[in-house]
């Protein structure tokens, strides 16, 4: 016989994920509402899964743990002559009494693949996209709590025992992919990610310092502002999308830090401007009159 384990959520969070992404990202993989996966990283023990194969304990533990949840593993006691064991793909009634449907995981048998929600890059199951960076659980985590707030979308299902039938977390939407909430903070992500409002805009820092603005925002398209000819197109290219670029290349604190800092970049840049311009009209009056008062002193 076989060696069959236990599944158990701890009710904690991984220590690098935040409770409420967490809570939204286990939604998705268990195939859950929001507030029945929130009850479950309630610091109560939990078992999910029971009687799990042993070959199939990785795929739950990735699974789980990559949308920040924390799980251990018991081995499953068995009984003398015990009954036939249940369907790989039935989790277990909770704890706490919640009916919990199967998990995408189980449900794809040996398909051992995902797609990503961001660049739709079909790869193994993992956290990060390796073709875009995009964090998936918390990227699908926001488009469910999204999606949730808009009512049933047209995107992709598929059909599960008792006649319902669930969205695919792990096939790419075709409702909106815009609507990213406001408080969502992806920076960083690489440019399969998509900005939330208030990120997007004309950036004076970018037009006018250019390859300056470039470095230190990681932007290094914006070092073909050196190349004759490109560098002026280039430099209304940052203008237009430079605060984008930013986002997407560098990892910021908050929205609210991002725009601190771009709007710093744009007063530098209009001081520059301003500043070369003032001195070069004083010159333009300036030299005109040295001139004449050095020639007047000579012939005097």
């Amino acid at each position: 016989m076989s060696d069959t384990f236990d599944l158990k959520l701890t009710g904690r969070v991984l220590p690098d994920r935040s409770p409420e992404l967490a809570a939204k990202a286990l939604a998705v993989v268990m195939k859950i509402t929001a507030e029945q996966a929130a009850k479950l990283l309630a610091g109560r023990e939990t078992v999910i899964r029971r009687n799990l194969p042993a070959e199939q304990v990785p795929r739950y533990l990735q699974a789980i743990e990559g949308a920040g949840a924390e799980v251990r593993t018991t081995k499953t006691v068995h009984a003398a002559q015990p009954a036939a064991a249940p369907a790989p793909t039935t989790i277990e009634r909770a704890e706490a009494g919640l009916a919990l449907l199967p998990m995408e995981a189980a449900a794809a048998g040996a398909d051992d693949t995902m797609r990503c929600p961001a660049c739709g890059a079909l790869q193994p199951r993992r956290n990060l996209c390796r073709e875009c960076g995009a964090d998936m659980p918390r990227l699908l985590a926001a488009r469910e709590d999204a999606a949730g707030s808009q009512g049933p979308a047209a995107g992709p299902a598929v059909a599960s025992s008792g006649g319902r039938t669930t969205a695919n977390p792990f096939t790419p939407p075709v409702a909106r992919v815009d609507d990213v909430p406001a408080g969502e903070n992806n920076s960083g992500g690489g440019s399969g990610i998509i900005p939330p409002p208030g990120v997007k805009g004309w950036s004076w820092g970018a037009f006018l310092l250019n390859w300056i603005w470039a470095v230190f925002n990681k932007t290094w398209i914006g070092l073909l502002c050196f190349v004759p000819y490109v560098g002026f197109v280039m430099s209304f290219y940052l203008g237009f999308k430079g605060r984008e670029l930013a986002w997407r290349n560098k990892r910021w604190d908050s929205l609210d830090h991002f725009n601190q800092v771009q709007r710093r970049w744009s007063v530098w840049g209009l001081v520059l401007i301003v500043g070369v311009a003032g001195i070069g009209f004083l010159a333009a009056i300036a030299l005109p009159a040295y001139v004449n008062f050095a020639r007047h002193a000579k012939g005097g």
